[in-house]
C-alpha cells in the first residue's frame, strides 16, 4: 500500500512539475518538486526504491522537457 501511494504522490508531483511550475520562477529559479520528494523518501524508504523512482522520473521528465536527452535521467 505504501508503494501504491508513492507512486500516487510522484504522479501527482510529476504534472504539478511539468505543466503549472514550470512558469513559476522565483529568482529564476524553478522549484523542483520531483527532487524535493525523492530526497523526503529517500530518507524514508529503501534507497533500491529510491533508485528506481529516481530513473523511472528522470526519463519521463527527459521525455516532455526540451533539454538534452538522458539530461534529467542523470540529474537525478
Amino acid at each position: 500500500m505504501t508503494r501504491l501511494y508513492s507512486i500516487f504522490i510522484f504522479i501527482i508531483l510529476f504534472f504539478l512539475q511539468v505543466s503549472f511550475l514550470g512558469n513559476i520562477r522565483i529568482l529564476y529559479v524553478v522549484p523542483n518538486l520531483l527532487l524535493i520528494a525523492l530526497v523526503y523518501f529517500a530518507f524514508q524508504r529503501d534507497i533500491k526504491e529510491v533508485l528506481l523512482y529516481a530513473m523511472i522520473f528522470g526519463f519521463f521528465l527527459d521525455l516532455i522537457t526540451s533539454y538534452f536527452f538522458g539530461f534529467n535521467l542523470i540529474f537525478f
